[in-house]
């Protein structure tokens, strides 16, 4: 069985539309007309949930199919050893760039594999899957650079982006204020727009993260995280 999650990384795979084309889409974006298709889930921003197969080329078809840049897959291959009737499995992360060319060289790349049992074995079994993960991810940061933000009229992160992340139920809240901090920092909105928009999307815990100290912060970080994804 093997999960598959789509990114939509607006990166460097593949050839998209040009800058001014996506300006204009940026600029006229209405969360509103986003729809998913049945049974994909969104995670977080340009992340989604696509659903899980046998086979790795119906995954594939279904992410080209929905537009995706990228597929990232879990796999899994289980076994039982008859003669204990215990079972084994190997699992690896393989990334999969949909905008490249059928040829290419890096159009897919895969972790190094996990077996049950060896970790099981192992002195340092957290070791050996964090080495397996970020050698993965780091893989996956070389080959999916992100390209830099649009220029993105500060009219429009005002009047259309801020009032639609604060009636966005299908993200998290920590993942909707992360945008709103990061128009801040691009100089898009002030920090009384910051402030506001924090309140509309989190009430009076976004206003304490937006303008409380460090200490008063924190356990509101923590009761979100603890909602959010757990």
């Amino acid at each position: 069985m093997m999960p598959g999650f789509g990114s939509e990384s607006g990166g460097n795979p593949g050839a998209g539309p040009s800058l001014s084309n996506l300006q204009s889409l940026v600029k006229n974006f209405d969360a509103s007309d986003l729809q998913l298709p049945s049974g994909s889930i969104p995670l977080g921003s340009g992340l989604v949930y696509i659903g899980s197969s046998e086979s790795l080329a119906e995954l594939t078809k279904r992410a080209s199919e929905q537009h995706y840049d990228a597929l990232i897959v879990f796999e899994v291959d289980a076994s039982m050893i008859i003669a204990n009737r215990s079972i084994k499995n190997d699992c690896r992360i393989r990334a999969i760039n949909l905008k490249a060319a059928k040829d290419a060289k890096d159009k897919s790349f895969t972790s190094s594999s996990l077996n049950n049992r060896d970790i099981a074995m192992d002195k340092n079994p957290e070791t050996k899957i964090g080495n397996a993960v970020n050698s993965f991810m780091q893989k996956l940061f070389e080959g999916y650079a992100l390209d830099d933000l649009p220029n993105i009229p500060a009219e429009s992160v005002k009047k259309k982006r801020l009032p639609a992340l604060a009636a966005d139920t299908s993200r998290t809240v920590l993942d909707r204020l992360a945008e709103v901090q990061l128009y801040f920092s691009k100089g898009l909105i002030d920090e009384t727009l910051k402030v506001d928009a924090f309140g509309a999307i989190a009430g009076p815990d976004g206003q304490t993260l937006a303008t409380g100290t460090i200490d008063e912060k924190l356990p509101i970080l923590e009761k979100m995280i603890k909602r959010d994804y757990e």
